[in-house]
């Protein structure tokens, strides 16, 4: 796995503006900022993300990227989407990898 093609805030902390959800909420004359974005979510915490298909969880989730990259570190931010992880072994992998790439 590259864990990093799917940060690329990690190489330019400006990589954000450039993502495609982020970049298509600028085609809607009405876009809705949910209250969460402001939220302080805890380190030691794991916040999980659900509902129905495309209502806008990884858009969601860009936007508090892209907010949290105002005031914290780029590598702190690690961002995948589980959409085609298959086992429990390859989510401790990308863990894994993540913890290694901290550590770097």
């Amino acid at each position: 796995m590259n864990i990093s093609i799917l940060n690329p805030w990690w190489e330019n902390k400006e990589a954000i503006h450039s993502d495609k959800h982020i970049k298509e909420l600028s085609n809607f004359k009405y876009v809705y900022h949910p209250c969460m974005l402001n939220e302080k979510f805890e380190r030691s915490s794991v916040y999980t993300i659900r509902g129905p298909r495309q209502i806008g969880k990884t858009t969601f989730l860009k936007l508090v990227i892209r907010e949290k990259l105002k005031n914290i570190p780029k590598e702190s931010i690690f961002y995948w989407s589980c959409d085609n992880i298959n086992s429990k072994n390859e989510l401790i992998g990308l863990i894994n990898e993540y913890a290694d790439f901290c550590c770097r």
